[in-house]
């Protein structure tokens, strides 16, 4: 066997990296608990989108004399002390609810990648600055620190959303940051620099993806934590209209009357979405996590 042979027979035996990025992302979907919380996370978002059209009643509209309905075949899920359709309010409150948690996520994942990535790059003040702004939001209670501002401001979807981000950010940055540093020493990016290439390139064209995994991962695990978190909020009050949260509270207030629907089927669907969110950011640890690479 001469030397070209010996070296092709080395590379067919070492896995491509595109075949071991679609082995890992093919584990999601042989994953059965992944694939049910991606059922979930789906049915979920297509009712609040499609709220509008599948909500029998206008969830504002109150009518006294039927207040208080069991469940029942002209009110799926009851109505609750004004009258107005249980189902039709948990159906757009999905589009509240799941709204601020997905719009805070995403914000939270944006300014916690670029802070978190600039700080583990450039190193020096820079990173010294990024540590001290997370130790500084980590230092108070988020849940008091939540309380206190939407106490004192008027509690709108704009401002939970943003105290939600700020209070988040620092876990993606922490994260892309700790991988930036285990990353900018590899030969990749020793290449990178050889070549001529921009630390603006580096950073974003070889850096940043490949540090994304456990950002993403965490990132959606944090979407469960935070649609509970909202619903705790608009639990004590400090939430915005027709939030699962706010459905709960006021059921909450009618549970003495043996209104039990009322808390019942709003408290069962941020249990289920919460448990989608959680099996999906479970399966995309395992898919992504490069240990669980196939080697052919």
């Amino acid at each position: 066997m001469d030397s070209r042979t010996a070296v092709s027979s080395d590379r067919s035996k070492a896995p491509p990296l595109l075949a071991g990025r679609v082995a890992r992302w093919s584990s999601l979907g042989g994953n059965r608990m992944a694939r049910l919380g991606l059922m979930g996370v789906g049915v979920a978002a297509g009712l609040a989108l499609l709220a509008p059209m599948l909500a029998p009643h206008d969830p504002m509209q109150t009518d006294l004399t039927r207040n208080l309905l069991a469940p029942s075949w002209d009110h799926l899920l009851g109505t609750d002390q004004l009258g107005r359709d249980v189902l039709s309010r948990l159906l757009h409150g999905a589009r509240v609810s799941l709204g601020i948690a997905l719009l805070s996520g995403t914000l939270s994942v944006v300014i916690g990648v670029a802070l978190g990535a600039l700080g583990g790059y450039l190193g020096g003040w820079v990173d010294s600055v990024v540590m001290r702004m997370v130790d500084v939001v980590l230092a108070v209670p988020r849940l008091v620190l939540l309380v206190t501002v939407i106490a004192i401001v008027q509690p709108s979807v704009t401002a939970i959303v943003l105290l939600l981000a700020f209070t988040q950010w620092p876990a993606p940055a922490r994260l892309i940051r700790a991988e930036i540093l285990s990353l900018k020493e590899r030969d990749f990016v020793e290449a990178a620099r050889a070549l001529g290439y921009s630390r603006t390139r580096i950073l974003l064209r070889h850096l940043v993806p490949n540090a994304l995994s456990p950002v993403l991962v965490a990132a959606t695990l944090g979407v469960s934590h935070t649609v509970i978190l909202e619903s705790g909020l608009a639990f004590l009050g400090l939430g915005v209209p027709l939030s699962w949260g706010t459905l709960l509270l006021s059921g909450q207030a009618n549970l003495l009357t043996g209104a039990w629907w009322l808390s019942v089927f709003p408290g069962v669907a941020i249990a289920l979405v919460a448990i989608a969110f959680n099996l999906v950011g479970d399966g995309l640890r395992d898919a992504l996590d490069p240990r669980q690479e196939v080697r052919l």
